[in-house]
């Protein structure tokens, strides 16, 4: 057995495992999860096939043939359907969406009728002498392939250009760039096929680089991409999730942050909100805070508003209040009126600090106050 052999079958193994990976050790066994197994199925059979070419094995050789010949027609669909499924808000799979597929069964039953009737099939021509149905088949296997791809294409195209949606996943750019891997894999594989098949019919020679041994080849690369990014996007590949993409607020369609930024970010500030406390001075604006923290004004409202959906002036009282919270149950505290606390809390006025602190706890300092004094009377007892 020669390095090629193992490698078509580490190739052919790899597929296997991804399929039952997303068919049944995954549990949520999500739709988009049975596109992307029908792609690496596509695959798969290829490889196999090959393989079976290289060992000389003849058992299941013509169905294993019918089946490859045929996958071309499932690999369009399902890459446009996983597209779809991962990329579209609240997509839906319906019923309908048997009717991508119906094109490789009628092949498969076209072929096999073919086989039974000439064995036409098990002779595997590769001379300039071919039918010219298969000339045809081959036609409407690029065209169906190149539309799939011109709408997988299309809708990632659309998705990343597009102003009115963000992304919710912090890596959701690299998903995207190993979907464009995926795709020019696939474009790959479809033109080779094509230089391969009018080498030989029309110049009648067979080309190294579109040989079948060649997009067997790319195909393994393509099964191991998906690989990857079962391991690197788990949440892409092995989860429920509906979508990538959740709806963007208007305010910020022309923002130049992108959500990595957004979360770093986010963590700066939290941490500086813990440590520092800026929020207890009282006169606390955005823009001093924004210099603090390094980052420019207009994007740490941003940060503000996507992250915590509060406008900064709530989110800074958010802070002010757990700051009041911690200091009323501090027995150094205990000589303090209740509205000192709240003034050394950050709060400026009586009005606000009663007014936030009840619509953020329902109750009023002075309830939230004798609860937490009957509690601590309760444990001493």
């Amino acid at each position: 057995m020669d390095f090629w052999n193992i490698l078509l079958i580490i190739g052919l193994a790899q597929g296997l495992y991804l399929i039952v990976s997303l068919l049944v050790f995954n549990k949520s066994s999500a739709i988009q999860n049975k596109y992307l197994s029908l792609l690496i199925f596509a695959g798969a059979i290829h490889i196999a096939f090959e393989l079976l070419n290289e060992l000389d094995s003849y058992h299941y050789k013509i169905i294993l043939r019918i089946i490859s010949i045929s996958s071309p027609l499932l690999i369009g669909p399902s890459l446009y359907l996983f597209f779809k499924h991962t990329l579209k808000l609240n997509y839906k799979s319906t019923r309908k969406h048997i009717f991508h597929f119906i094109p490789f069964f009628v092949l498969v039953v076209f072929l096999t009728l073919i086989e039974l009737i000439s064995s036409a099939i098990s002779s595997s021509d590769t001379s300039s002498n071919i039918p010219i149905y298969v000339l045809i088949i081959e036609l409407l296997k690029a065209i169906q392939l190149g539309t799939y791809i011109l709408l997988s294409y299309m809708l990632i195209h659309n998705l990343t250009k597009t102003k009115k949606t963000v992304i919710y996943q912090t890596n959701t750019k690299k998903i995207i760039s190993w979907f464009r891997v995926l795709l020019l894999l696939i474009i790959l594989a479809m033109v080779l096929s094509i230089i391969y098949f009018i080498s030989i019919k029309y110049l009648g020679f067979e080309p190294i680089v579109g040989s079948p041994n060649f997009i067997a080849l790319i195909l393994i690369i393509l099964i191991y991409s998906i690989a990857f990014m079962a391991v690197r996007f788990p949440i892409v590949v092995l989860s429920e999730s509906d979508s990538l993409i959740i709806k963007k607020s208007p305010k910020y369609k022309t923002s130049s942050l992108d959500l990595e930024d957004i979360v770093a970010w986010q963590e700066t500030l939290s941490n500086y909100m813990e440590k520092e406390k800026p929020f207890l001075n009282d006169e606390l604006k955005i823009e001093s805070l924004a210099n603090e923290v390094n980052i420019p004004t207009h994007h740490l409202s941003q940060i503000i508003n996507q992250g915590s959906k509060k406008s900064f002036q709530d989110f800074i009282n958010c802070y002010r209040v757990e700051e009041f919270k911690k200091r009323i149950i501090n027995p150094n505290t205990s000589n303090k009126t209740i509205l000192a606390i709240a003034f050394d809390s950050g709060f400026s006025s009586k009005s606000s600090f009663n007014r936030v602190f009840k619509s953020q706890t329902g109750m009023t300092p002075y309830e939230y106050k004798k609860s937490n004094d009957t509690n601590a009377s309760q444990i001493r007892k």
